[in-house]
C-alpha cells in the first residue's frame, strides 16, 4: 500500500521536508490495516473516511515509525508536527529493492509533484549520494528552488560518531537555511 507524504498538522508552506528513498517493507504490515480499511471506505464514497485515514497515519507514525528515524528527527531538532515527511517511492517493494528506473518513475509521477504543491523551502534528502544525487539535481532545477541537503540514510552502518557528525552538519545547514 502506498504511503503518501505525511504533512504535520502545523506545517506551513515554505517549511522543511524530509525525503527518504522508500517506506521500507514491514514484516507483518498489520499496523497498516486501519489505513487500508479507511481507504477502501473512501473509495466506496465515504468522504469522512479520509479523516479516519489521516488519524490512523498519525497514530502509526508515533507508534510504528522506526525509532532510529524518530530519534534522528529529534536530533535534527525537527518537530514532526511542523514538517513534511515523504519518500521518493511511495511503496515498499519486495526485498526492499528500489531500482533506479522505479525511483525515477515514482519521482516524476508522484513525489516531485507533491513537493511542488507543498513548496518546502528546505529539503533534507536521506539516502546515499549515489541514489540521491539525481534527485538533488532535479530539485535545484524545480520551480520551488528549495535549499537541499543530503545526509546518510538513518540506518547507515557507520557508527555513532558518524551519526553525531552527520546530524551536527545538517543541523547547521538547517539553522542557516530557515
Amino acid at each position: 500500500m502506498a504511503q503518501p507524504f505525511t504533512i504535520g498538522s502545523a506545517y506551513k508552506l515554505g517549511g522543511v521536508a524530509v525525503v527518504s528513498i522508500n517506506p521500507g517493507a514491514s514484516s507483518d504490515g498489520g499496523y497498516k490495516e486501519a489505513r487500508k480499511h479507511a481507504l477502501v471506505r473512501f473509495a466506496a464514497g465515504a468522504d469522512s473516511a479520509l479523516s479516519d485515514y489521516w488519524a490512523a497515519l498519525a497514530e502509526d507514525a508515533q507508534q510504528f515509525w522506526n525509532p532510529r528515524y524518530l530519534s534522528r528527527l529529534r536530533t535534527l531538532e525537527l518537530e514532526t508536527a511542523q514538517i513534511v515527511v515523504g519518500n521518493i517511492a511511495l511503496c515498499a517493494t519486495e526485498h526492499n529493492k528500489y531500482p533506479k528506473w522505479m525511483l525515477q518513475h515514482c519521482w516524476k509521477t508522484h513525489s516531485s509533484q507533491m513537493l511542488e504543491v507543498l513548496q518546502p523551502k528546505v529539503i533534507v534528502l536521506m539516502g546515499s549520494e549515489a541514489v540521491m544525487q539525481s534527485f538533488k539535481f532535479a530539485l535545484s532545477a524545480s520551480t520551488i528552488h528549495p535549499r537541499v541537503v543530503r545526509m546518510a540514510h538513518f540506518a547507515h552502518r557507520e557508527g555513532n560518531a558518524f551519526e553525531a557528525a552527520e546530524c551536527e552538519r545538517v543541523r547547521g545547514f538547517l539553522r542557516h537555511a530557515k
